[in-house]
């Protein structure tokens, strides 16, 4: 009888430490369920920054090659600039006119198809390059020595004002002169010696004598063609 009772105490203390072991057991995968929620949670939020962090990289890279791209597009056009002022001051060294002068002449040549070498001889030869040349003889003024009815139908032509004094405006004067070599050019058949003959005085002389004149300017014109 005493064997049976110790029996049964020794089952009953079995049975009770099987108990306590699965709740330790119980409490153990509980614990290591938090765990690794708490493991993804990390993780989530660890992968969240690493995201952020990259987008953040990406931004800044993104927004050093626009910088960069922004350098290149001013180096590029700081490269225009100083080739155009090379441009410019050829001719201005070469004719004693302003930059400002000079950069009308290679616009107006551009935009009109006029050879600037042509330009530069006709003005040589007109008024050796003096904005304030008056021909004692006639109404003739200015680089392109315009007598002033020719000169105030060209103006109207292009809708431009026109006053006599403006003649004395050399930058004035090389839109007059743009204009008319450009509408003697397109009603002579496209042909320069027409057009010369008929802005000067319709001899075969005056041609050759401005082409010859802007055969001085060939390397300039060359220069701002090559670019």
């Amino acid at each position: 009888m005493v064997a049976l009772l110790i029996c049964i105490i020794f089952a009953n203390l079995i049975v009770d430490k099987i108990n306590s072991d699965n709740k330790y057991m119980n409490k153990m995968n509980i614990k290591i369920e938090e765990i690794k929620k708490e493991a993804i949670k990390n993780k989530n939020e660890l992968n969240e920054l690493l995201q952020e962090k990259q987008k953040l990289i990406n931004n800044l890279e993104n927004k050093q090659n626009e910088q960069l791209k922004k350098l290149d597009d001013l180096n590029e056009q700081l490269n225009e600039l100083s080739n155009l002022l090379s441009d410019r001051k050829l001719i201005s060294d070469r004719t004693g006119l302003s930059m400002e002068v000079s950069n009308e002449i290679i616009t107006q040549c551009k935009e009109r198809n006029i050879p600037i070498s042509l330009m530069l001889g006709l003005f040589d030869y007109e008024s050796s390059f003096n904005p304030s040349c008056k021909n004692p003889s006639s109404t003739a003024t200015g680089l392109g020595q315009f007598l002033h009815g020719t000169a105030k139908w060209i103006a109207e032509m292009e809708d431009m004002e026109f006053k006599v004094e403006y003649l004395k405006d050399p930058v004035y004067n090389v839109k007059l002169t743009a204009a008319y070599l450009e509408y003697l050019y397109k009603n002579r058949g496209n042909n320069w010696i027409k057009a010369l003959k008929g802005y000067g005085d319709q001899t075969s002389s005056y041609p050759s004598i401005v082409i010859s004149r802007g055969a001085d300017y060939e390397d300039i014109e060359r220069k701002v063609n090559d670019k």
